[in-house]
């Protein structure tokens, strides 16, 4: 190599210009011997690689790739199938692996082998063979052991032992479930829940999910539309179209032509009737009974009435309207009470223990009394605290267990004579009464108070009114209590006692 000539002086200059200097001539005619002023590395280059700075020195490199492969865990070992990758070796497990250095520097590579190792080991768990590689980087190729079926399955899946089962396996359960169904299994559907079947009985088409057709909970649409309107023609209707919901459908009377959304179990069940027509009915039931009527009410069998002559507004039965009876005005009626109370010398002051009765306060003497209103109408009444009657008497409150049958119950209540009391029940023949016990007092008055005290108290625990009217056909059958309440009122009434 001449070190006088101009090329070499040019090669000395650009080597320079980069850090670095020029040695002398390379193994080949192109090449020439550098040194690395930074690190003093001596390396070979072209100069025309000098030229465009395309020189970097390979033992640093080197000495680099070794340190970052020590820092996790591998040792290199030399060049991979490219520029692109090294050949390493896991300290840990002793395997080779071709890695790229990028991924080596920032920690992001695993041991195929040992992964490799972990699925076939995951997959054996699953009741799986691992084959080979998959779809993609996430999937694996497995045979089932139990049917020898393979699958592209994801690895995660395989490795949670979920999300995954035969598709061979299933695609014969479901044709089989379609079949005990009376469907034919033809495709997939709009998503992984859905199949399309047909109909095997009406060749019909249509998608289902798969639990519908285990739980045979589905039905042909096609079919159940000409049913709806065969059953609609059946009770002079004609089916529209759908209702206001899934379950109604819209339809038309034949014989109003109004349009009105009804379920089809009722047109199938009952004799469907037309609510505009049924309200002009009931507008004309109300005019004949001297109402107008304003709207609906609480339910369905009530609806909201005005009376005619004094202007008031009620909820009223529909069926008392149209029979005309069982209703009155009860603002007329409370004012009709008034009245009456005013010219028997009471003051009605609320409500009574039913409808019968109210609670009165006597003018004369500012006593508070409970009065039936049919003698206060006939002024047929005695102030209680004024008037000696069987509520200034001795009394008792009792308990007894009363059997019909098979049927027992208590009755709690208070009487001068309890053996007059129960004669007035109305039980039924062969009803058998025993005396659990009997508190005496000095006044009925006494008596009923606590009595009534007592029933208040437990008014949630007594029997159904309704029911016991059944064997109580005369009175005492508001105060009857089940046999669970025994210890309960016994104990009530010991305290009782004097």
């Amino acid at each position: 190599m001449d070190w006088k000539s101009e090329t070499t002086k040019k090669y000395i200059a650009e080597a320079e210009a980069v850090g670095l200097t020029l040695l002398g001539p390379g193994k080949s005619s192109r090449s020439r011997l550098y040194r690395l002023n930074e690190c003093g590395h001596k390396q070979e280059a072209v100069p025309s690689n000098i030229r465009r700075h395309r020189l970097r020195c390979f033992q640093c490199l080197q000495d680099k790739l070794i340190k970052d492969a020590k820092a996790v865990g591998l040792t290199l070992l030399g060049p991979g199938r490219n520029k692109d990758f090294r050949l390493y070796r896991f300290n840990s497990c002793g395997h080779k692996q071709q890695i790229g250095p990028a991924n080596v520097r920032i920690n992001n590579f695993k041991c195929e082998s040992c992964f490799q190792n972990k699925l076939a080991e995951e997959a054996k768990d699953a009741g799986l063979t691992l084959l080979g590689p998959g779809r993609n980087k996430n999937y694996r190729l497995y045979r089932f052991n139990n049917c020898k079926h393979e699958q592209n399955i994801g690895t995660g899946h395989v490795r949670e032992k979920k999300n995954f089962k035969c598709n061979s396996c299933l695609q014969a359960k479901l044709i089989a479930e379609a079949s005990a169904a009376g469907l034919t299994l033809l495709d997939d559907g709009k998503d992984f829940n859905y199949r399309l079947y047909q109909f095997n009985e009406c060749g019909h088409k249509r998608e289902f999910t798969l639990s519908a057709v285990r739980a045979k909970g589905f039905r042909c649409d096609v079919c159940l539309q000409a049913k709806l309107i065969s059953e609609a023609s059946a009770v002079n209707l004609t089916l529209l179209g759908p209702g206001r919901s899934q379950a109604y459908r819209l339809y038309r009377f034949d014989d109003c032509l109004h349009e009105q959304d009804f379920q089809p179990t009722n047109v199938r069940r009952t004799h469907p009737q037309c609510d505009r027509c049924s309200q002009d009915q009931l507008e004309e039931e109300a005019r004949a009974a001297g109402l107008t009527l304003l709207g609906p009410a609480k339910s369905k069998h009530y609806r909201l009435y005005r009376f005619n002559n004094c202007e008031h507004e009620q909820n009223i039965r529909i069926d008392h309207v149209r029979e005309k009876k069982n209703f009155k005005c009860r603002l007329c009626s409370q004012e009709k009470l008034i009245s009456e109370a005013r010219a028997a010398g009471l003051t009605i002051l609320g409500r009574g223990k039913n409808h019968q009765y109210r609670l009165y306060r006597v003018n004369a003497c500012g006593h508070e009394q409970v009065i039936q209103t049919t003698n206060v109408r006939r002024a047929s009444f005695l102030c209680d605290q004024c008037e000696e009657t069987s509520l200034d008497l001795p009394s008792h409150v009792y308990l007894l267990e009363i059997q019909v049958g098979k049927e027992s119950w208590l009755k709690l209540g208070y009487a001068k004579v309890i053996d007059s009391r129960i004669q007035g029940y109305g039980l039924p023949k062969g009803a058998t009464t025993r005396e659990l016990e009997v508190v005496p007092y000095e006044t009925g008055r006494e008596a009923r108070t606590d009595e009534e005290s007592l029933h208040k108290k437990y008014s949630r625990r007594r029997l159904p009114v309704k029911r016991m009217k059944k064997f109580h056909t005369k009175n005492g059958f508001r105060e009857c209590y089940p046999m669970t309440m025994l210890d309960t009122l016994m104990d009530e009434l010991s305290s009782l006692k004097p």
